[in-house]
């Protein structure tokens, strides 16, 4: 059976597409740290994130509504051509108000993409073969990092950081050749029900990206019109982030509910880190790029290895007990990197330690949150529930990304300002292990089997 998964063209698509995204939202972090110093905005850095999630927000909660309505088709073709409009546009960049833009542009493009792929998974593969199919995919999405970053800076610094963006369209074509007969095949043996579109949604979802927005610039520029923007702008969240959520979503629930939450707090807590550890070790312990690129490498290594041992069927754990464990994994990590970001004398390869480390609990927990909500979705629920999945990991990502980049700036105290950042990042996991704890029991949905 894996033998076959793996020949399988809409596999070898699914994670070359990944691949392609992944490099450009993780591999370009030691690019990015270049470009804003080279465009002359380091102040700005945090936003070429905050840009990217954000428009990711709005791109997942449409494709959620035109899979329900369509099919998975039509997103799939706007996806890939606003994330290639959003790779020429960074590559061409010569300001910053450019590379924010093509930032959103890929963002919203690959948010649409990804969605996409995590919707297609139930219609063309069963349930034996999903849990290898979630490693395959998690390997994917670090197998830039492995390599990428330590390459990206070494691209930028020897050529030009705009050519890590040139680099990742090849992988995209290739990708999208590989998969346009089986989805088409998918299309075919699965109609939509139809359902009519909810544009509501889509704006709800526009709105909470401003909010995000709002409280990220409060907190760079503070002022009493931004502080009574960001109050407005948590009310708004408060009351507009239940409903993106699966049915029945509240604060303090259960089963789906804290699923969502969990990726949230869990996956912003981890980029948050990764967002701010090449900053640290370059600018904060002048670290040379390439190996503060291999630093970020070692945890792609660890996140492999997460992943790999969530789908093993002799680990005497249900699937709840396995985010849980990743989630504590993760967080004890992010303590070693957070003490690493406030003692100098701590060397890097113990941060390196610590981060590798986080990688294989986010690695763990990332697989099986994503499996917790195919087996607790109806069918006919599974693209919205799949896009509230994402948007709530889109959405923690932006917020962690607004923390860190406000403490960084607040702060303005070299190594200490990135120890603020780091230990926010930490605590962040601790909540997500105690939003883990309410799941439920997953006792029949939990591993591959042999």
């Amino acid at each position: 059976m894996a033998t076959s998964l793996y020949r399988n063209p809409l596999t070898i698509g699914l994670l070359a597409s990944i691949v392609a995204i992944a490099f450009e939202a993780m591999a370009v972090t030691t690019a990015l740290t270049v470009a804003a110093r080279e465009l002359g905005n380091d102040g700005l850095y945090a936003w070429t994130f905050t840009a990217f999630a954000l428009a990711q927000t709005v791109a997942i909660v449409l494709t959620g509504q035109l899979v329900d309505r369509g099919g998975p088709l039509l997103p799939l073709i706007i996806g890939v051509s606003l994330f290639a409009l959003g790779l020429v546009t960074a590559a061409t960049a010569a300001v910053m108000g450019q590379l924010l833009i093509a930032r959103a542009l890929q963002g919203f493009g690959s948010g649409m993409m990804n969605l996409v792929i995590m919707v297609i998974v139930p219609l063309a593969y069963d349930e034996r073969e999903r849990p290898h199919l979630m490693t395959a995919f998690s390997t994917a999405w670090v197998a830039p990092a492995l390599v990428g970053p330590a390459i990206a800076a070494w691209i930028a610094t020897s050529f030009s950081w705009h050519w890590v963006f040139w680099a990742v369209l090849p992988l995209l074509a290739f990708g999208v050749l590989m998969i346009a007969r089986p989805v088409l095949e998918v299309v075919r043996t699965h109609p939509t029900q139809g359902k009519p579109m909810d544009v509501r949604l889509v704006l709800l979802a526009f709105a909470l990206a401003i909010a995000a927005a709002v409280i990220q610039a409060a907190g760079q520029w503070l002022t009493v019109w931004t502080a009574t923007g960001a109050a407005v702008a948590l009310i708004v969240i408060g009351v507009g982030f239940p409903r993106l959520m699966p049915g029945g979503f509240t604060w303090l629930g259960d089963g789906l509910s804290a699923v969502v939450l969990t990726r949230a707090l869990l996956m912003g807590a981890f980029f948050g880190t990764q967002i701010f550890l090449t900053p640290l070790l370059t600018h904060a312990r002048g670290v040379d790029l390439v190996l503060a690129g291999i630093v970020i490498t070692i945890s792609s290594i660890g996140w492999t290895f997460g992943a790999w041992l969530q789908s093993r069927h002799w680990l005497p754990f249900s699937r709840d007990v396995l985010i849980s464990i990743g989630a504590l994994v993760m967080t004890l990590g992010m303590g070693v990197v957070a003490l690493g970001a406030w003692l100098e004398p701590v060397p890097v390869w113990v941060t390196g330690v610590g981060f590798a480390a986080a990688g294989c609990g986010v690695g763990i927990a990332s697989a099986s949150l994503s499996l917790a909500l195919m087996d607790l979705s109806l069918q006919a629920e599974l693209g919205h529930n799949t896009s509230s999945l994402q948007v709530a990991e889109a959405l923690g990502t932006a917020v962690a990304a607004g923390l860190g980049g406000t403490l960084v700036l607040v702060s303005a105290a070299g190594p200490q300002a990135y120890g603020l950042a780091m230990t926010a990042m930490a605590l962040l996991g601790l909540l997500g292990i105690a939003f883990s704890r309410r799941i439920g029991s997953l006792q029949n949905f939990a591993l591959a089997h042999p």
